[in-house]
């Protein structure tokens, strides 16, 4: 495999079990791809053609059903996510691979530097260290001071997706996952978000996003992969 591909899928399916009607609903079909540093893979294609199933199976908060998940960790070997164990996997989430859901989740009353700095408390870093780091990624975000110690869940849409981005790379991961990051946000917000990605990218970042809007695929996709429904 190529030395600049950090991720490819191979023949990657997903389907679920309905056990009170056992009845199998296919999801993610036949999905191959790449991912390489610094490039942006965008995934697009019609509802329910599998386009979050296949980031979960990547995270592995879903096991795949088929197929292969090849994953180049930072010391340069190959590992099938589809197969790696639980410790691996947790492993890999703490240092390596992050995902950004389309809404922020967090503790009730958490400052927002604590949330942005969780990912590095996880690992043992000192506090203070942490929170340091995680101001310096606030201030970069152009969120203003006076909201760092408060909680984010009063702030607006783009503002939380902001931090969440901003969690997400604090431990400046290889691989990024992108769920619709910028679903349901203003024009405003859009490109804030947009220009944090952009960012993200150019430190050599690859990042495998879902989008809906052709304008922003055309603007930030270096690659596109369009889903089909299961036939």
């Amino acid at each position: 495999m190529s030395l600049n591909i950090i991720l490819r899928t191979e023949n990657l399916c997903k389907s679920f079990f309905l056990h009170e009607q056992a009845k199998t609903i296919p999801s993610a079909q036949k999905i191959s791809l790449e991912v390489h540093q610094g490039k942006l893979t965008a995934l697009t294609g019609a509802s329910g053609t599998g386009k979050s199933s296949l980031l979960k199976c990547i995270y592995r908060t879903y096991l795949p059903t088929e197929g292969a998940i090849y994953y180049q960790t930072t010391s340069g070997t190959w590992i099938d996510l589809a197969k790696a164990s639980e410790y691996d996997i947790l492993k890999l989430r703490q240092s390596e691979i992050s995902f950004v859901t389309q809404f922020l989740h967090c503790l009730p009353r958490q400052s927002t530097v604590d949330v942005v700095a969780k990912p590095l408390f996880d690992l043992g870093i000192q506090r203070t260290q942490a929170r340091e780091k995680a101001k310096e990624l606030l201030s970069q975000i152009s969120l203003p001071e006076r909201l760092w110690e408060i909680s984010p869940s009063t702030f607006s849409g783009g503002e939380k997706q902001r931090v969440n981005l901003a969690r997400a790379i604090i431990l400046q991961p290889r691989l990024l996952l992108l769920d619709e990051p910028t679903a349901s946000l203003d024009p405003a917000s859009t490109v804030r978000v947009l220009e944090m990605v952009q960012k993200i990218k150019a430190s050599g970042t690859g990042i495998l996003a879902i989008f809906h809007d052709h304008k922003l695929i055309s603007e930030t996709a270096d690659t596109v992969v369009t889903l089909s429904s299961a036939s």
